[in-house]
């Protein structure tokens, strides 16, 4: 696998949280990806983001429109940097969380799995 740099990374602002509303709003990653775009507004656009983590315009499209199945997960971090928000990050987080819920056979087990995250996060 190649070697991913990014010494940018340094020289942008911390990505900000998107409200938990707005995460559960996207239906797939490429809505996180687009609605991401969108945020960061005129100041940086796709093309700028896909040189700046070292992609094609086109691949970052794909990525965008759906056409690609997955994101890579080296991408997601420094994506929600160059982006300045952390939606898509957050979205994966919340799809994880739904699968493990879906995996768990009663509501009292549903319950304890909840609890138990939350308590190993504190």
């Amino acid at each position: 696998m190649k070697q991913r740099n990014f010494p940018w990374l340094s020289s942008v602002p911390k990505p900000r949280d998107a409200d938990l509303h707005h995460v559960g709003m996207c239906k797939t990653f490429s809505d996180a990806i687009a609605v991401s775009l969108h945020l960061s507004g005129d100041a940086i656009t796709a093309a700028r983001v896909a040189n700046h983590l070292g992609v094609s315009s086109a691949f970052l499209s794909q990525l965008k429109k759906g056409t690609k199945k997955s994101v890579p997960k080296w991408l997601i971090e420094p994506f929600c940097w160059a982006t300045g928000t952390n939606l898509l990050k957050q979205f994966f987080e919340l799809e994880d969380a739904k699968a493990f819920l879906k995996r768990q056979k009663t509501p009292r087990e549903q319950i304890s799995a909840i609890v138990y995250s939350m308590k190993k996060a504190a």
